[in-house]
């Protein structure tokens, strides 16, 4: 009993505001980029014009309705919020009504990703966690620019006396501890990261950045770093517990997770994410950063909202529900992750997935678009593959609906019919960035990213993948593609 007395104790214990508060900046920063990129990619993704028919996508995930879009939105409705997200991000760098702020993006955020399902990634998966948690998290108490300006003197002093408190800050960092030790201990169940090959198959994919750096002399320093990974991953939130107990636990607590994080920037398109685990920083080692800043231990000033316990609740219900996500892909207790993926999906507009990478085994593909035009005086030109398709994760997402690899499961009713989708207006694409009249051609080279010595027969040569007329003005006729018939693509 003494021991539970003690763990509540320390579970409820007041913490220092103002680490909070930097970790707010962060996300803010954070989020600003986010939403930028939104806006950079609202003609490939958003748009009507896009690469994603929407009003498909509602037929087949009749759950993404829920929403601030439906019907055909014009573009201007999404650069509008999506620069109000840019804006509201920088309310939340100053601290200007954060909360209010926080829910709008939220709501952009959440109506965004369901709107671009098909190629929702662990960018948007963990963005759209953070606005989450900022809603819960007490912050907006210190580091507020406005206060600044009014007693530059002063405010610092007050700021240093705050205190919050405790119980989200812990419930968050305990949602950060379960997304290492989901992701680190699926990876064994994976042949290919039990084998060591997994980071060097990752590392050749289209979603790193220079996948031909990595070839395969490089491959046994890789498979070291795979196995050096996945044990590194899992044992973080032990090691992360341990971090005040023994100094070598918090020093390999702090390297290993910056290490581990800007290795993943460094060759993988996934940025943000890394950059939000590796913003946790602040969190996990406030205690360092209030000795460094001198915080006040006396005289404290304890800022609490009316409704705080209300938000205690809150943040340990989500909690236990995303634990209880979690176990929903254990043996045994699979009948509990629609029930739990539903309340998370509609009462909180949240939807997570924590094996990360688990999918190499099945989804390690790359591919190489071979594309002609005959032009109307008779001669053939090559053009570049990057006119099909842009050069990020999302793309690549996309495509593997064509390879019989798709990323979400999708019924054989509109499996077709949503490839098909893909490649006429992925035609349409190519027609509005050539700007030329001609009959165009498309090969795909498509093939698995193996080990050294196991990828010689993972290539079956190029296949017909489509054929259309292209004008000017960004319109294609006589498209004839693959799919007119059954195919598969990827051969075993």
């Amino acid at each position: 009993m003494q021991y539970l007395t003690d763990l509540r104790t320390r579970v409820l214990r007041k913490s220092h505001a103002i680490p909070l508060d930097i970790f707010r900046i962060l996300v803010g920063i954070l989020s600003c980029a986010y939403f930028a990129t939104l806006i950079c990619e609202i003609p490939d993704y958003s748009g009507s014009d896009g690469l994603l028919d929407h009003q498909l996508l509602r037929k087949i995930f009749w759950f993404t309705q829920w929403s601030l879009f439906f019907g055909s939105p014009d573009t201007w409705v999404f650069y509008t919020l999506f620069g109000f997200g840019c804006i509201g991000s920088i309310a939340i760098i100053l601290g200007v009504r954060v909360k209010l702020f926080t829910f709008l993006m939220f709501i952009i955020e959440v109506s965004t990703y369901r709107w671009n399902l098909v190629v929702m990634n662990v960018e948007d998966a963990v963005m759209h966690l953070l606005l989450f948690w900022l809603l819960l998290l007490p912050v907006g108490h210190t580091l507020v620019f406005g206060e600044w300006l009014r007693d530059r003197t002063k405010c610092m002093e007050r700021w240093r006396r705050i205190t919050v408190p405790g119980l989200p800050l812990r419930c968050f960092l305990g949602n950060i501890c379960l997304i290492y030790l989901v992701a680190g201990l699926w990876k064994f169940t994976s042949p290919l990261w039990q084998e060591g090959a997994a980071l060097y198959c990752i590392l050749r994919m289209p979603m790193a950045i220079v996948p031909e750096f990595w070839n395969s002399t490089l491959y046994p320093y890789l498979k070291i770093a795979n196995h050096l990974g996945m044990i590194l991953e899992a044992l973080l939130p032990v090691i992360l517990f341990f971090r005040y107990r023994n100094c070598f636990c918090k020093w390999l607590a702090f390297l290993g997770m910056v290490g581990f994080h800007l290795g993943i920037i460094c060759t993988l398109r996934i940025p943000f994410a890394n950059l939000a685990m590796l913003g946790t920083v602040v969190l996990f080692f406030r205690a360092d950063i209030e000795k460094w800043l001198h915080l006040q231990n006396d005289n404290l000033i304890y800022i609490r909202a009316n409704f705080h316990q209300a938000i205690n609740r809150i943040s340990c219900i989500f909690l236990l529900l995303l634990i209880g996500l979690c176990l929903g892909r254990v043996p045994g207790f699979k009948l509990c992750y629609k029930p739990v993926a539903g309340i998370l999906w509609f009462c909180a507009g949240v939807a997570q997935e924590y094996q990360l990478f688990n999918w190499i085994d099945k989804k390690n593909f790359s591919s190489t678009y071979y594309i002609t035009i005959e032009n109307a005086n008779g001669t053939t030109d090559k053009l570049d593959s990057d006119l099909l398709f842009p050069e990020n994760v999302r793309a690549m997402i996309l495509q593997a609906y064509l390879y019989d690899v798709p990323w979400m499961s999708v019924s054989e009713e509109y499996l077709q019919e949503l490839r098909l989708s893909i490649l006429s207006r992925t035609a349409k694409r190519l027609a509005r960035r050539n700007s030329t009249n001609g009959k165009v051609r498309v090969l795909l080279d498509l093939h698995r990213v193996l080990p050294p010595g196991k990828d010689v027969q993972s290539s079956h040569g190029s296949d017909f993948l489509m054929s259309f007329t292209a004008h000017k003005d960004g319109s294609i006729v006589d498209l004839k593609t693959k799919f007119d018939e059954t195919v598969t693509f990827l051969k075993e």
